[in-house]
């Protein structure tokens, strides 16, 4: 045992579990006396010296493990519990941590550098309020779950760039919004991977980027529902159908950023939007998939309409085809043609840059809507300081070392 850590009283940990109906196991672990200080003390140190409890630490509101932190202080009635309070709990579905309680031999708390504390663990399953099986399992595995969101993250440069390069008409106003509210939510995003929680200012300016983005999208999913038409218009620049296009798809991933987000703030703030917000982030991955396939497949709506013209033009008589040369052409099949193979171009550029994005969207959608096997902890604990609750899966129950 190291020179930081305690010798351990008698009782300090106990635990219970339950695996409610339907549900994965879950335990409720309540740390106290001299584990509880070197548990805190480890993981206050690490706070000191890198900013976050554990290094994956993810802010959890306390609402979820306040609740029955109270309740296990209300319910202590024997002598082990009388020392409820103060208390640390640690609430996972962990089932290596599960197995490791119930074996009866798990001594030792593991942290990111090895064992922080160790103690015996006592089942009282009496005395401990089991955590609502529907609050803790949606809070971990959404707050696992969207640390892939992480990843999806990626920086969004190239198609800013390329709609930078085309700001030519009066939208300019428009479009430079769009950029900047993109650039601030990925800002925002990189923030909060790094912090593992939104200070006040990271949601300000989450709330005015949102408002900036919202009318600038509307506009863009208008824009894009005529592109279609507007690309078979000679007399239009195909330069503006393809930024609208661009500006389209920007603003359709800037919004899978928000309403992921809003999960990321829900999760710290406000637990019981959690599954609201997390229904409405798949659903605007659904609606951005689909979109994303209208705007990548423009220049196969194009061709089609070639073809049907270029049919017509072969079954006009001679008599219409005189009328036309007269006249001149009702089709400039050249130059649509011309413009068809700039929209291909730019499809390929938008596919090769954020294919990638696009699929990622979709596993974190589908890990959303599936229960995920997770070794994730949630930690709570009440000091002076006020409450502190986070989310990790870089403390676990091993047997003694």
């Amino acid at each position: 045992m190291s020179d930081n850590e305690l010798t351990p009283t008698p009782h300090d940990v106990q635990f219970t579990i339950a695996t409610p109906d339907g549900q994965p196991g879950q335990g409720l672990i309540a740390v106290t006396g001299r584990t509880r200080d070197a548990l805190i003390a480890s993981l206050t140190s690490s706070l000191a010296t890198t900013g976050k409890y554990t290094p994956d630490a993810r802010a959890v509101s306390p609402q979820i493990l306040g609740s029955t932190a109270s309740t296990a202080t209300a319910v202590a009635s024997t002598a082990a519990s009388a020392a409820i309070a103060p208390t640390l709990f640690m609430a996972t579905a962990n089932p290596a941590t599960l197995m490791q309680l119930g074996s009866g031999v798990g001594s030792a708390v593991m942290g990111a550098g090895g064992i922080v504390a160790q103690a015996p663990f006592i089942p009282v399953a009496a005395s401990l309020p089991v955590v609502a099986p529907l609050a803790l399992m949606g809070v971990v595995n959404t707050a696992v779950t969207m640390r892939q969101f992480q990843a999806v993250n990626a920086k969004l440069d190239t198609i800013a760039n390329s709609l930078t390069n085309l700001l030519v008409r009066a939208d300019i106003t428009q479009i430079a919004g769009l950029i900047a509210a993109s650039k601030t939510l990925g800002d925002i995003t990189e923030e909060y991977g790094e912090l593992g929680h939104f200070t006040p200012s990271m949601t300000a300016r989450f709330a005015v980027a949102e408002q900036s983005l919202a009318a600038v999208a509307r506009r863009q999913e208008l824009l894009l529902l005529s592109a279609e038409s507007r690309a078979l218009e000679t007399d239009t620049p195909i330069e503006d159908v393809i930024r609208d296009v661009n500006a389209a798809g920007l603003a359709y991933i800037t919004e899978v950023q928000v309403h992921a987000l809003h999960v990321a703030l829900a999760l710290q703030e406000c637990p019981a939007l959690v599954t609201k917000r997390t229904q409405q982030l798949t659903e605007c991955i659904a609606h951005t998939t689909e979109r994303w396939s209208d705007l990548k497949n423009l220049s196969e709506r194009v061709k089609d309409e070639i073809a049907s013209l270029e049919e017509a033009e072969q079954k006009k008589s001679w008599r219409e085809q005189g009328k036309e040369y007269l006249k001149g052409p009702a089709h400039d099949l050249p130059a649509l043609k011309e413009r068809r193979a700039k929209i291909l171009e730019n499809e390929k550029a938008l596919i090769d840059e954020h294919g990638s994005k696009l699929e990622a969207f979709k596993d974190l959608s589908h890990s959303l809507r599936e229960q995920q096997e997770s070794r994730a902890t949630l930690v709570y604990w009440r000091d002076d300081a006020g409450e502190h609750s986070f989310l990790t899966e870089q403390l676990s129950i091993d047997p003694s070392r």
